[in-house]
């Protein structure tokens, strides 16, 4: 999985801007990580339950990304990272379960 090759990364370049006016790896990684367990959280257990699943409208888009950036500078880099891997193992697995159950 290529987060763990993440692991690797010297500290210096996962907190470094990938290019001017970009994320850094670290905030790249967060990011992906808290929408990944904003769908966990919020639509997994409806399409698992085979409830009607629509996307909220409401959503702040940059005002979550903002959060999710924030949330990752409280954590290591492991802790990012492995965060992460729990995120996407658990959603490939409930992922699993419904297609399996349809």
């Amino acid at each position: 999985m290529f987060l763990y090759s993440l692991r690797e990364i010297d500290v210096t370049k996962w907190k470094s801007p990938i290019s001017d006016g970009k994320w850094a790896a670290h905030d790249i990684i967060s990011h992906i990580m808290m929408w990944d367990k904003n769908f966990l959280d919020n639509y997994m257990p409806k399409l698992l339950d085979q409830e009607s699943v629509s996307l909220e409208e409401d959503t702040d888009d940059q005002k979550f990304n903002n959060g999710a950036v924030a949330y990752g500078k409280t954590l290591t880099q492991l802790q990012v990272i492995d965060e992460a891997i729990y995120a996407k193992l658990s959603n490939s697995l409930k992922n699993a379960k419904v297609k399996r159950d349809s």
